[in-house]
């Protein structure tokens, strides 16, 4: 809940008058205790608004407590499971490779006989998928934080939201307090997704280019996915076919 506050304003527009309102809070002692929006009036419409054909908007007054705390607990462990299917889903493509499954078999079946196996080689190949996979999110949850900070914007520790299919589906990062305006939020908001898609554009670039000038041996122990996941994305589909052919 809060209160509203209707009148009229000495300054020209709404965020001076925001403005003037939060340097008056910072000297104040409730500066951690109040938050005033400038909104449109949220109340219903009276009969003197629908006859005059004008409704002004309103000082809405909350208190900063407008985010609810989240369970840590289950909060970090989402994020240690989006961490896990992440891996997962970096080892999965390789042993769709015959040859790599052929091998990583072998070795379980020298642990079954008690010998000492070495599958170091398969985590060697897929360290570096889980590095891109977790540098492009990476990378989107930095570009929030450089918004927020910039704005001066409280914001909360990004959750990984785990995904079956792609190790990690997106984050959720809260706000602790209302953003001063609806272009700060869409700043805020736009830009994560942005760097993300740049982010992965870029790898799927350097990843395309590596991948046609392999030789035969090399391009053996590549990872394999099925076409359907690969086009499940437009923009990687032809991202993909435009450097090494629809074949």
């Amino acid at each position: 809940g809060g209160y509203i506050i209707r009148g009229t304003s000495e300054y020209d527009n709404g965020q001076e008058l925001i403005d003037a309102i939060d340097d008056a809070l910072e000297k104040s002692r409730v500066r951690e205790q109040l938050l005033v929006h400038y909104v449109s009036d949220p109340t219903p419409v009276t009969d003197d608004q629908l006859m005059v054909g004008e409704r002004p908007p309103v000082l809405f007054v909350t208190s900063t407590d407008i985010a609810r705390e989240g369970n840590r607990l289950l909060l970090a462990g989402t994020t240690s499971l989006a961490i896990g299917s992440t891996w997962f889903n970096s080892l999965y493509p390789f042993l769709l490779n015959p040859s790599l499954l052929k091998s990583s078999e072998e070795q379980l079946n020298l642990a079954n006989a008690g010998m000492e196996p070495d599958l170091n080689f398969l985590t060697d190949m897929a360290i570096p998928v889980f590095a891109a996979f977790m540098g492009t999110q990476i990378v989107h949850e930095a570009a929030h934080w450089a918004v927020a900070s910039s704005k001066k914007m409280e914001i909360t520790f990004p959750t990984l939201v785990p995904s079956l299919i792609t190790g990690v589906t997106s984050s959720i990062t809260a706000l602790k307090k209302s953003p001063k305006n609806k272009q700060d939020l869409f700043d805020f908001a736009i830009v994560g997704p942005l760097a993300g898609i740049i982010a992965s554009c870029t790898l799927l670039f350097l990843g395309c280019g590596i991948t046609a000038t392999l030789d035969s041996a090399s391009y053996a122990q590549l990872p394999a996915l099925p076409l359907v996941i690969l086009r499940q994305s437009a923009l990687a589909g032809g991202i993909i076919e435009y450097i090494l052919g629809d074949g």
